[in-house]
C-alpha cells in the first residue's frame, strides 16, 4: 500500500466520525425540538382547554341571570330574616338600604313570598281591596315570567282571590273556587306592594293589617291549612343580589339540582355540563377551574353593565338620555324573551342585572324611566354635584318618585352619609318653585339650605336614577310631558 492510499485511509477515519458526531448531534437536536413542540402543544392545549372553560362559564352566567337573580331573592331572604317557603316577608316601614336587591324603591313597602309546588299545588290567598289599601305586584316563577298580575291591575281585579298555583304538566282535577295560575318551573314567588295614599305611620299600619291576611299553604291541606308566618323585615340585612364571583357557579349548581329543567333549556345546559355543573352530580371544580370561574363571573357581569346602560332598550324621548325598562322584546315575549326560533339571552340577562320581578301589563300602573348619563351624555359620578329639575303637573295620579342606585350593584349603595335612597312627590317638606317644578339635587354633600331635596351619591362610584310613575297618565307616554336630563352642576 503507498503512502498516498494509507493516507486518504487515515483521512476518510476523522471524516466519517465528524459524519457519526454531526448525526449524533442532529439527532438529538431534532428530538429535543420534538420535546419542545410537543410541551408548547401541550401548554396550547391547556390554553385551549382553560378558554373553552371561560366561554362556557361566560355563557352559562348570561343564560342563568334570571333565575340566580331569584335565587339571590329567595336566599337573601332565608339567611338575613329567617323567611322560608310559604312565609310572608313584608316591611312595616318603607324599606331601607339594608336591602340588598336590584333597582328597590323606598316609596312603597314591599311585600315578598316564595314556594315550591314540587309536591303538588300552592294555594296564595290575597284579600280583597280597601277604600285605603290595594296591592299592586304579580305572581312569577323562579326564571321572573310573570304568571299573574294580582289586585285591582290583575285578575282579582282587587275582589280578591284564592290563587291556585300549578307544577309543570299539572294533569289532576282542579277544584272549583281557585284562579289557576300555571307554572313552568317548580318554584316561584311574588312582589307586591300595598298602594296607599301615603307613608303615614296610620297608612303604612293599615297596610301591614292588610299583609297579614294573605295565606299560602299546598292545596292538599286546604282544608285545615297551617299558619301562615308573617316575618316583618324591617331594617333587617338582606342580600338579595347576584355575587359575579366564583361563587356564582356554586349556587348556580345549586338551584339546578332543585329545579325542573324545561326542553328549551337542555342544550344551553350542555354548556354547564361540560364545566362540571350536572343534575344529580357533585360540583368539585379544581383551582385553575375557581380561577377561571371567577374571571368569567366577573367579565360576564361588565357585560350585563355595559348591554343595560350602552346598548339599551328604546330612548324614550329623541332628545333626552332617559330610557324605559320596556326592553326590545319585553311586552311580546311576556319578560320571557323566547321567540319562535330563539331565545334572546342577552336582552334579558341585561334586564335582570338590572331589576327584579316583572308584570303581565307594563305600564298600567307603573312606568319606570332610568338614566346613568348627564346632558352631555358623561356617566353620573358620585363625585359631582348634578341637578334634575322634575316639571310642574307630573303624569302620574298617585306619586312619583327617584331614587338613586349604584351602577355595580344596581342596588343603593350601603354606604351612605344619611339614610336616604329616594325622593317622592310626598316627600315630607319638599321644596317647589314658583311654577311648581321640583329640583332634586344629586352628590356626596348637600347644597347649603336644599337638604330635603337631596339625595347622597359616593364619591369614586357611578350610579344611575330610576324615575318612576305610579298611576301613568295619557301625557306621559303622547310626550307632551318631559323629564328634564340630569345637569351636572358646576
Amino acid at each position: 500500500m503507498t503512502s498516498a492510499s494509507r493516507t486518504v485511509k487515515n483521512n476518510t477515519r476523522p471524516r466519517m466520525v465528524q459524519a457519526l458526531l454531526a448525526t449524533l448531534f442532529l439527532t438529538v437536536a431534532i428530538g429535543a425540538a420534538n420535546s419542545e413542540a410537543a410541551f408548547a402543544n401541550k401548554t396550547d392545549n391547556t390554553k385551549l382547554e382553560e378558554r373553552i372553560m371561560h366561554s362556557r362559564a361566560f355563557e352559562s352566567v348570561i343564560w342563568s341571570v334570571p333565575l340566580m337573580n331569584y335565587k339571590a331573592i329567595r336566599d337573601g331572604y332565608k339567611e338575613g330574616a329567617g323567611v322560608g317557603y310559604n312565609d310572608v316577608a313584608y316591611y312595616s316601614k318603607v324599606q331601607t338600604w339594608e336591602l340588598e336587591i336590584p333597582t328597590g324603591n323606598n316609596t312603597t313597602p314591599y311585600v315578598i313570598a316564595y314556594w315550591t309546588v314540587k309536591d303538588g299545588p300552592v294555594v296564595v290567598e290575597i284579600p280583597r281591596s280597601t277604600k285605603d289599601v290595594s296591592l299592586f305586584g304579580a305572581m312569577m316563577d323562579s326564571w321572573q315570567r310573570p304568571i299573574g298580575d294580582v289586585g285591582p291591575a290583575g285578575r282579582d281585579g282587587g275582589r280578591g282571590a284564592k290563587y291556585l298555583i300549578l307544577p309543570p304538566n299539572y294533569q289532576g282535577v282542579l277544584p272549583v273556587g281557585y284562579l289557576v295560575l300555571r307554572q313552568k318551573t317548580y318554584e316561584g314567588y311574588f312582589l307586591l306592594r300595598p298602594v296607599i295614599a301615603d307613608n303615614s305611620e296610620s297608612n303604612l299600619k293599615k297596610a301591614e293589617q292588610f299583609v297579614k291576611q294573605i295565606k299560602i299553604y299546598p292545596l292538599a291541606k286546604a282544608e285545615n291549612p297551617p299558619k301562615t308566618e308573617h316575618v316583618d323585615c324591617y331594617r333587617k340585612r338582606v342580600h338579595a343580589i347576584m355575587d359575579f364571583d366564583v361563587s356564582y357557579f356554586d349556587n348556580l349548581h345549586e338551584i339546578l339540582q332543585q329545579e325542573f329543567i324545561e326542553e328549551k333549556d337542555i342544550a344551553i345546559l350542555g354548556l354547564a355540563e361540560s364545566i362540571g355543573i350536572r343534575k344529580g352530580d357533585a360540583f368539585k371544580p379544581d383551582d385553575t377551574a375557581k380561577k377561571v370561574f371567577d374571571s368569567a363571573a366577573k367579565e360576564a357581569h361588565q357585560y350585563l353593565i355595559n348591554l343595560f346602560f350602552d346598548e339599551r332598550g328604546p330612548e324614550f324621548y329623541d332628545d333626552r338620555q332617559w330610557f324605559t325598562l320596556n326592553l326590545r322584546g319585553t311586552v311580546e315575549t311576556e319578560f320571557g324573551y323566547t321567540y319562535p326560533t330563539f331565545v334572546d339571552l342577552d336582552t334579558r340577562a341585561a334586564l335582570y342585572y338590572g331589576i327584579f320581578s316583572s308584570v303581565e301589563r307594563l305600564g298600567a300602573a307603573t312606568f319606570y324611566f332610568v338614566s346613568a348619563k348627564d346632558t352631555a351624555g358623561a356617566w353620573l359620578d358620585g363625585s359631582e354635584d348634578y341637578k334634575l329639575t322634575v316639571p310642574a303637573d307630573v303624569p302620574a295620579k298617585q306619586f312619583w318618585s327617584a331614587v338613586v342606585h349604584d351602577v355595580e350593584t344596581a342596588a343603593w349603595f350601603t354606604d351612605l352619609p344619611i339614610n336616604k335612597e329616594g325622593i317622592a312627590s310626598f316627600t315630607e317638606g319638599l321644596e317647589k318653585n314658583q311654577d311648581g317644578s321640583v329640583d332634586v339635587y344629586f352628590g356626596p354633600k348637600a347644597p347649603k339650605g336644599k337638604e330635603t331635596n337631596w339625595l347622597p351619591t359616593v364619591p369614586g362610584k357611578k350610579f344611575f336614577l330610576i324615575f318612576r310613575f305610579y298611576g301613568p297618565e295619557p301625557s306621559l307616554f303622547n310626550k307632551s310631558w318631559k323629564l328634564n336630563d340630569v345637569e351636572k352642576l358646576k
